[in-house]
Parts: structure tokens; C-alpha cells; sequence
């Protein structure tokens, strides 16, 4: 019976771990997405974070761009934007922070194409970000489509390019 219960609960083990084989060993496109998922996560902030936490999260966000970065924004109703550069990223998250009480920032329906050199990808998502704030900067809730190009250089997942999907316009 020993042997029995063994072999069994190798088999249960062994299945575990093929069924969360990609949690366990996650590939490439696997990596891209937890690097995203954690940008949102930093970005996001509530009205009790002091100071120094959000200039590491900030930090860390800008980071996870390339050194000439370059986003490219159009947002319907409000026009468009470009920011270039680490410098003028962190400006604007400062400034942001400043400005709302409350940000959370969430990617959805994230898709990651990896080449074939396993160094760079492209990614497409929806983002969402739910703000609160005063005045004119009252917040709210947006939903945008994103097209990201993402490269690996010395080994780490880093965001070359951003711009939105063009919507449709009135």
C-alpha cells in the first residue's frame, strides 16, 4: 500500500505542475506581461502614500522605459500628446500624482507577440484608469487601446514605444 500511495501522490504532484507549468517557468510572453502588470501596479496610487513611496514607485516605472522612449497619446475629445525621453515620463507621473487623490491603473486583454529573436516584442491592450481628483481635475474613468513595442536589452523587458490606437471620431 506504501508504494501505491506514493506513486499516486507523484502523479498528483506531476500533474500540479504541469498544470501550472507557466505560473512555475513562465516564457517570454509570460515575463511581458508580468512587467506590465506591475507598471500599472506602480503607477496606480490611493490618497494615503506618502512622498518617498511614491517617488520609488515612480522610479521604478520609469525604469521599465528605454532611455528614448517615445509615446505617442490621442485621446478623443482632449487631443493629442508626446512625450520623449525618461525625464519628461517622470515629469508628467509627478505631476500627476500631484494632481489626483487616486489613480488605479489596470491592463486588460493583454496580447504579447514575441520575434522570433526572443528580444523584442509587441503588445496590444486596453487600458483603464479610474482617477479622483478636484477642480478641474475631477477625474474619472477612461478606457484606451494601446500598442506597445518592448525590447530586452541586458536581459530586461523595457518599453521602447507607446501609442494609442487610432478610435473611432465624431
Amino acid at each position: 500500500m506504501n508504494r501505491w500511495f506514493w506513486g499516486v501522490a507523484g502523479l498528483i504532484v506531476a500533474g500540479l505542475v504541469f498544470w501550472q507549468r507557466d505560473a512555475l517557468f513562465p516564457g517570454e510572453a509570460g515575463r511581458v506581461t508580468a512587467v506590465l502588470n506591475q507598471i500599472a501596479k506602480d503607477v496606480s496610487f490611493g490618497p494615503g502614500e506618502g512622498n518617498v513611496g511614491a517617488i520609488r514607485r515612480v522610479s521604478s516605472v520609469v525604469d521599465r522605459f528605454a532611455p528614448n522612449v517615445s509615446i505617442q497619446l490621442e485621446v478623443l475629445g482632449v487631443g493629442e500628446f508626446q512625450l520623449t525621453g525618461r525625464d519628461e515620463i517622470q515629469q508628467r507621473l509627478l505631476a500627476v500624482r500631484r494632481a489626483l487623490k487616486r489613480l488605479d491603473l489596470k491592463f486588460h486583454d493583454i496580447i504579447v507577440t514575441v520575434a522570433d529573436d526572443r528580444q523584442t516584442a509587441d503588445v496590444h491592450l486596453t487600458a483603464t484608469a479610474d482617477a479622483e481628483g478636484e477642480g478641474r481635475n475631477a477625474g474619472g474613468f477612461e478606457a484606451l487601446e494601446f500598442d506597445f513595442k518592448m525590447s530586452k536589452p541586458e536581459g530586461r523587458w523595457r518599453i521602447d514605444q507607446i501609442t494609442t490606437v487610432p478610435t473611432l471620431k465624431q
